[in-house]
Order: C-alpha cells, then structure tokens, then sequence
C-alpha cells in the first residue's frame, strides 16, 4: 500500500512533468488535447460512481447513510463538472467546453467523441485504452475507497497543479 509521502513525491513529480514544457505551439497542443480528453470524459466516470455510493439516487429516495457533508462536497463537484456555466453564461459540461476547446484550436475531437458514443477500445491506442479501461472498471466495480482515492489522488489535487506548470 502506497504510503502519503509516496503519493505526495509522485503528484510532485507529475507536477513538472517535461510534457508541460512541450505545450509550447499549437501543433503539440492539439495532440496533447487530442488525448486528454479522454481523462476530461473518464474523470466523469469516476465523479458518478461516487455520487453513486454517497448520495441518495435511488428511486424510491432513500438517504445515503453517509456524512452529509461528504453528499453535498460530491454533488457540488457534480453540479460544476455537468453544468458549469460557459463564457455567456450558459450551462454546459466541462467535458462539453473541453470539446468545444479543442475544436477552437483545431485539435482533431473525433477519436474521442467516437470512443465515447461506442466506446471501441480497438479505435485508440493500447496506453490510453489501458488506462481509460482501468478507470472505467474502478467506476462499475470498484470500491468506495478506491474511487475515491483515484478520484482525489489521481485527479482532483493534481489538476490544479498541472495548470500552473
């Protein structure tokens, strides 16, 4: 088991990853896009399993039977990544404004939005199926803990230091 300083020299060391350093034209970022968009979509995945396992959807509702705080830090998270507000204010996806992002610098969206409606691993690049898969099968089958910790480990404390790379 990974302990906290392990995981803290690892995010430290992606934080100044040499890629970021690559982002420097547009011909790199559109490849560079091209690719995380798959991380802006499965990120999504992983945001539902936990809404999922700490509040209440079920129908008939029934409370989560969790901290209520930890319902309301999740829903708030989903409230911003299904429908933040664009630059004229209105509702929009951060995966939809990723999209449109991409297509404002003329990065190629297909290969994304392809795999998303058929979700055909065979369609992408082993790596990147690989990792995608891995995060697709935590979401379906993971356990609470695990989502979680991928979720804010492996996503939620580290993007905020890769854009200020």
């Amino acid at each position: 088991m990974l302990q906290i300083e392990s995981i803290n020299q690892i995010q430290d060391r992606l934080a100044v990853h040499p890629m970021y350093a690559k982002l420097t034209n547009v011909k790199n970022l559109r490849i560079f896009m091209k690719y995380h968009a798959f991380a802006v979509w499965d990120f999504m995945s992983l945001l539902k399993a936990l809404q999922r396992d700490v509040t209440g959807i079920t129908v008939p509702w029934q409370e989560a039977g969790v901290d209520p705080k930890l319902t309301r830090l999740i829903n708030e998270i989903v409230l911003g990544e299904e429908s933040d507000l664009d630059h004229l204010g209105r509702p929009c996806s951060h995966y939809s404004l990723y999209l449109q992002a991409m297509q404002e610098v003329g990065a190629d969206t297909a290969p994304v939005r392809q795999f998303v409606e058929g979700r055909d691993f065979s369609s992408i690049p082993k790596e990147l199926g690989d990792i995608v898969d891995y995060h697709l099968d935590l979401a379906l089958r993971g356990k609470i803990h695990e989502v979680a910790a991928s979720f804010f480990y492996g996503r939620e404390r580290i993007i905020p230091r890769m854009f200020s790379s």
